[in-house]
């Protein structure tokens, strides 16, 4: 009995080691091939002045109002309202790093564990269940560069990463994240989902709606509270427990916030355009200042 039991703890710890071994090689082969890449990129791709955020300039919705200041409609591409890192509470700002790229604020543009992380984790489950993209990547891939799935286009995200977190610092590239991520019910940017969902702006949030939007991002329809109130409370849950575990919060807080009922703002519909008098309206604009300000200028009228 005693000698199986002492050849059972030598075989699990034969496993754990065969396990640290097989991570070890992984994270190495990652360094190395990163490090290959990034020479290859540099020697063979012309990236010319895209590793700029100057490049970002998000379409901002046209917001028309009557002859009391009330808003009566919008002309955009994409309703979007871009606002300063300043107009965006740091717990919104944490509950986005929390969920999708813990290590924002140490890594250099690509998170290495992350990605080494990923390629074990989706290796044990035979099948790609993780990704390791960071927010710059994904800041690149969505905002700077084409859709296109091709092998120099991932490789260009990676090297653009790279230089857009030499050249800017944290803040500004949260900022241009938080103004570009698509949030669902047709809104883009925090401060357009803020008064989409809640009915506030950004800056009045509380923790739980912190949350609640920070969730968003990943799958919006599966997440909306609109739709599926139940699966948007465990992903604001979820959340809130990742801030807590990256001492963003007190456990308190975050179980404090978990009881939070959610407050929803009246679902509004996604503003129709087709009216005779936006019409009207939208093309007395466009004479006098071109369709692309018009639609993407964010014009108070």
């Amino acid at each position: 009995m005693e000698v199986n039991m002492v050849k059972s703890q030598k075989y699990d710890k034969q496993k754990r080691r065969q396990k640290k071994r097989a991570f070890s090689i992984i994270l190495i082969s990652t360094v190395v091939a990163l490090t290959m890449l990034t020479g290859v990129s540099f020697a063979f791709f012309d990236l010319g002045g895209l590793g700029s955020l100057e490049r970002f300039a998000p379409s901002q919705a046209t917001i028309l109002y009557d002859s009391q200041g009330r808003v009566i409609g919008k002309l955009f591409e994409e309703n979007r309202l871009v606002v300063p890192i300043s107009q965006m509470p740091q717990q919104l700002q944490h509950a986005v790093v929390a969920v999708e790229d813990e290590r924002f604020y140490q890594h250099v543009g690509i998170d290495i564990f992350a990605i080494a992380r990923a390629m074990w984790r989706n290796l044990k489950a035979g099948a790609i269940t993780e990704g390791g993209s960071t927010i710059t990547q994904q800041l690149v891939k969505n905002a700077i560069l084409t859709q296109e799935q091709t092998w120099s286009r991932k490789i260009k995200d990676a090297i653009l990463a790279l230089v857009i977190e030499r050249r800017y610092s944290k803040q500004e590239i949260l900022e241009a994240y938080l103004n570009q991520i698509y949030f669902g019910e047709g809104v883009y940017g925090v401060e357009a989902a803020a008064q989409q969902y809640f009915g506030k702006p950004a800056k009045d949030l509380t923790l739980s709606e912190c949350a609640m939007l920070a969730g968003l991002p990943r799958n919006p329809e599966y997440y909306s509270p609109y739709a599926h109130p139940q699966e948007a409370k465990g992903r604001r849950n979820l959340v809130l427990n990742k801030m807590a575990a990256q001492n963003y919060i007190t456990r308190q807080q975050a179980e404090a916030a978990s009881q939070e009922a959610v407050r929803l703002a009246g679902k509004k519909p996604r503003i129709a355009q087709a009216s005779y008098y936006m019409d009207y309206v939208a093309n007395q604009l466009a004479e006098k200042y071109g369709a692309q300000k018009v639609y993407r200028g964010g014009l108070k009228v």
